[in-house]
């Protein structure tokens, strides 16, 4: 998915979309930076957030990536939280929509965060161990949340991957040009 082809019905609170020419279709999704710290939780009713229906079969894997820019490469602006409408990992629900539980995407890749620079794939953060790869119980139309973690992040592509991407990101952590084909 482009950050394109989200509905402007999908977008909510803070977040926006921009043109940047690096970005995929050349839009992204943003929020302001606004100098708020980041969330220590996702929230049940977040304000700020974005999302989308998507299709994909049941009991398939799936590894989901982001391609993310934190804006001016600061680590307060590099983070998201995603929660689904029914994914499973291992069987059991994981990162469901209107609840405290998500999976966070942080794009540094250490502490330093001199990984920052630019657009960067990411599924995690580093320093957590969380399920990645989730599979859906029923096939037919799903519902990922994009909620923020922390304001200035901007997002451009998301990939949802069972076979390319399902163990590997589509480009690197850092100045990646990788524009994913639809």
């Amino acid at each position: 998915m482009y950050a394109s082809d989200i509905p402007a019905a999908g977008l909510h609170g803070a977040w926006s979309r921009a043109s940047d020419a690096a970005a995929a279709a050349g839009a992204k999704l943003s929020t302001p930076n606004n100098g708020v710290s980041n969330a220590a939780a996702p929230l049940a009713s977040p304000v700020d957030y974005v999302e989308f229906a998507f299709n994909a079969p049941a009991g398939k894997a799936y590894t989901i990536w982001l391609r993310v820019k934190a804006l001016n490469n600061d680590k307060y602006n590099d983070s998201v939280w995603l929660q689904f409408s029914d994914a499973l990992a291992g069987g059991t629900a994981v990162y469901p929509i209107n609840t405290t539980s998500a999976l966070m995407v942080n794009l540094a890749t250490d502490a330093s965060a001199i990984s920052l620079n630019a657009w960067g794939w990411q599924n995690t953060a580093y320093w957590l161990s969380q399920a990645t790869t989730v599979t859906f119980a029923t096939s037919g139309p799903h519902t990922l949340r994009i909620q923020t973690r922390e304001d200035g992040v901007q997002i451009d592509q998301i990939v949802l991957s069972p076979s390319k991407y399902l163990n590997a990101p589509p480009g690197g952590p850092t100045n990646d040009t990788t524009i994913v084909a639809k």
